[in-house]
């Protein structure tokens, strides 16, 4: 999974695709820009699993992989907290949340759990951008306002 930390506005944790030539950068980059976010301090990581390669070992499984990433995600937040935490993609949304997602938009602790496709399910299916950008109009008004 590819991470990003955005000033103290988002933690944003999208389902990577191993070896899926995609200009995943390039889109997140340009999300940033429509919400004014693209000159805040960033920082990226990549989350992989298994976190070890152990071939001696037992195979790791999802409830691991669920405690493993929900439990860095509840850490990454308490360490630094931020306004808005965007879960892309099924594999951040199930295997990343601190909480049951009921809806698109959750309240956890002091933040906003959002979920959203992908950014390579946005690549792949441009229709779904449109409805990505009324939710982000209604989760950031004023970020998203026309100048």
């Amino acid at each position: 999974m590819n991470c990003w930390r955005i000033g103290e506005e988002l933690l944003a944790v999208d389902s990577h695709e191993p070896g899926a030539a995609l200009p995943l950068e390039a889109l997140f980059n340009n999300i940033l820009r429509a919400l004014h976010w693209h000159q805040l301090p960033r920082q990226q990581e990549r989350l992989q699993w298994p976190l070890t390669e152990n071939r001696f070992g037992p195979a790791e499984d999802a409830s691991q992989a669920r405690d493993t990433f929900s439990s860095w995600l509840e850490a990454s937040y308490s360490r630094m907290p931020v306004k808005s935490i965007w879960l892309m993609g099924s594999e951040a949304q199930d295997f990343c949340t601190p909480i049951p997602l009921e809806s698109q938009v959750v309240e956890w602790q002091r933040a906003r759990l959002i979920s959203t496709p992908s950014l390579s399910q946005l690549l792949r299916a441009p229709e779904l951008k449109r409805p990505l950008w009324n939710l982000l109009r209604t989760s950031y008004p004023t970020e998203t306002r026309a100048e």
